[in-house]
């Protein structure tokens, strides 16, 4: 009684489709069927929307046709990138590649490599420091770092950068010399330019003259002040006449005897010369 000149009849049963309450014949009639021409009895409806998941060209409904969508069971209400993946942060990087998939970071910067981006992790250099108490976030990989966050080689606590031997440990930062090279480290400590595998005198006070053996030697005639009969003056040859430890050169030397009587004979003729040159002037003065 209803014209249908194709005789279409979806489910190939007694009645063509116009006049079939179930084209489909899946058990749900045509007007609650969300597939009506294709047998869908489970009306699976990923997206919600008005159409079943057989005959819906976006199943999740994602705004990616199927055909070309790489996650067609992207969540309904997701946001998804051009694949039609889950991309939460809408950073282009689908949540499933994303280091940090709820923060932003296109780059996907990583700098210890943790698999946590910069962006949302809490310890960039994975040094062991949080962030917002590290003194030096970028701190290399695998480096060995002080309570600060900033690189310690020879962890000793002193950070490399202010280390004066920072692959040598040396907490008390010892430098005799004064040098920037601590003692640990130093082929000199005393800095006197004789290196310490010769120096007999590792010791020696800074800027002190020193002769062959690293030793002071403050008159510089080459033997050691702790030897030297007359440190101050110089006499290499240590002559000392009286044997009394005070070399010659620095010795005060007593006038002789004979020096003395000759002294005051000298003394004595003078005065007597002088009286006799009085006396004449005078005499020579009555006569006139």
């Amino acid at each position: 009684l209803i014209a249908n000149s194709d005789q279409a009849n979806a489910d190939g049963d007694s009645f063509g489709d116009v006049c079939d309450a179930d084209d489909d014949g899946d058990g749900v009639a045509d007007g609650a069927d969300n597939c009506p021409l294709i047998a869908n009895s489970d009306q699976a409806n990923a997206d919600g929307d008005s159409f079943g998941d057989v005959c819906d060209t976006d199943d999740d409904g994602d705004g990616v046709l199927d055909v070309s969508d790489q996650c067609p069971n992207t969540p309904l209400g997701a946001v998804a990138d051009s694949n039609g993946c889950a991309d939460t942060d809408n950073d282009g990087v689908p949540d499933s590649e994303d280091c940090c998939p709820n923060v932003s970071n296109p780059g996907q910067e990583d700098q210890d490599g943790d698999g946590i981006g910069d962006v949302c992790d809490d310890d960039d250099d994975g040094d062991g420091v949080l962030d917002v108490s590290d003194q030096c976030p970028n701190t290399p990989p695998g480096a060995v770092v002080e309570s600060n966050g900033c690189a310690d080689t020879d962890n000793d606590g002193v950070p490399d950068s202010e280390d004066c031997c920072p692959n040598v440990s040396n907490p008390g930062q010892e430098d005799s010399d004064g040098d920037g090279i601590g003692d640990v480290c130093d082929d000199d400590d005393d800095g006197d330019g004789v290196l310490d595998v010769s120096d007999q005198c590792p010791n020696t006070p800074p800027g002190a003259v020193v002769e062959s053996n690293g030793c002071a030697d403050t008159d510089n005639d080459g033997v050691p002040d702790s030897d030297d009969c007359c440190p101050n003056v110089a006499n290499p040859l240590q002559e000392d006449s009286d044997g009394n430890g005070i070399g010659d050169a620095c010795e005060a030397h007593p006038v002789p005897l004979m020096g003395v009587a000759w002294l005051l004979l000298m003394s004595v003729l003078i005065l007597l010369l002088s009286f006799w040159w009085r006396c004449r002037m005078l005499t020579s003065s009555t006569l006139r």
